[in-house]
């Protein structure tokens, strides 16, 4: 099986996919000549490999076929049902740097009380707003706001395929407002777009252009600077979608160091410049913008993730297609919805 040639296996989100790559391979090749080793590993953006990855890693039998270290982000595949009891359940993971979490995001709960998983990173959802084709429509403040009949038809979304959405927005507006709240934020569906495409659109006349974008704060600032276009961080937090490292409980020495740097200080300097939030700089190192909201552990901890999200996007999907007009999506292979 492929997965087992690698002791380093990342999915990175498309803006973090260069820059992180080229400091994870200078961390390799140093740790390569201090162990006298040859470390292997695979990375890939999650807007190409995503499916095939996990399929190979959700096809092994044994944790010895897989990576010493796995990343990827959003709520997917590490999370559901077989993969847990296969691997999680069963110890196979251990945290080695949930200690490291600075305080304000250790207050938010999102060090991983069991030690598994560990967070590196996230980068948080908010609104773009552009009034450019909308000048009348109210600015939503706040994740319920997009519930409303006013959005009907106006927002976009992102999503895996036309049948997929961006599990972080789902599993959110399903733990606050239930599968009612589902419904109504898939009325409030205008199309799906690559977050590159939201952030192009903004200011334009273009019919395509949506009123609000769910969109990563990192794509939101390459926005075009406008008086009819503005960034509008959540009231109530802005989603969080994490970028989640697994590391092997039995794993070697050399790797524990690896894991080490994926979570020190030049990681944290290279999400900050792409528009991410480390969860192991300093307080004062941050610009913090706003809340969060983040899903809890219990909530992932509780809930079937896998059934869950298939039930949710086809709730979606349903809604999205009583329109009227002609939902247009973007390109299969595009990013997905955690990049």
């Amino acid at each position: 099986m492929m997965v087992k040639k690698s002791d380093l296996l990342a999915l990175m989100p498309c803006p973090l996919k260069i820059p992180m790559e080229k400091e994870i391979l200078n961390s390799i090749r140093k740790l390569n000549e201090y162990y006298e080793t040859s470390l292997t590993y695979k990375i890939v953006s999650n807007a190409v490999a995503q499916e095939d990855v996990f399929l190979e890693v959700m096809q092994s039998k044994a944790i010895d076929e897989l990576p010493e270290i796995m990343m990827a982000p959003g709520f997917s595949r590490f999370f559901f049902p077989d993969f847990v009891n296969k691997y999680r359940n069963t110890g196979c993971f251990s945290s080695v740097a949930n200690q490291r979490i600075s305080e304000d995001f250790r207050s938010l709960g999102m060090s991983d009380p069991e030690g598994c998983y560990d967070i590196i990173g996230f980068n948080p959802l908010v609104f773009l707003v552009d009034k450019t084709n909308f000048p009348d429509l109210t600015t939503p403040t706040k994740w319920s706001d997009l519930l409303k009949e006013d959005y009907s038809e106006k927002v976009a979304y992102r999503g895996h395929n036309d049948r997929e959405f961006c599990e972080g927005i789902l599993l959110n507006i399903y733990k606050e407002f239930g599968k009612e709240g589902i419904r109504k934020i898939g009325r409030t569906v205008k199309c799906r777009l690559h977050p590159a495409q939201m952030a192009k659109y903004a200011g334009t006349k273009m019919p395509q252009a949506p009123a609000v974008s769910i969109i990563p704060y990192s794509f939101a600032c390459m926005a075009r600077k406008s008086k009819n276009v503005t960034i509008v961080w959540p009231e109530d937090g802005a989603i969080v979608n994490p970028l989640v490292m697994l590391v092997k409980n039995e794993c070697k020495q050399v790797m524990k160091d690896l894991a080490m740097e994926l979570s020190a200080t030049k990681m944290s300097s290279i999400l900050r410049k792409e528009g991410f939030y480390s969860l192991y700089q300093d307080a004062g190192d941050r610009n913090m913008k706003g809340s969060f909201k983040w899903l809890g552990w219990d909530f992932l901890k509780n809930n079937d993730l896998q059934s869950l999200l298939q039930e949710l996007n086809q709730v979606m999907f349903e809604e999205v297609h009583k329109h009227d007009n002609q939902i247009q999506y973007s390109e299969k292979g595009g990013c997905t919805c955690s990049s």
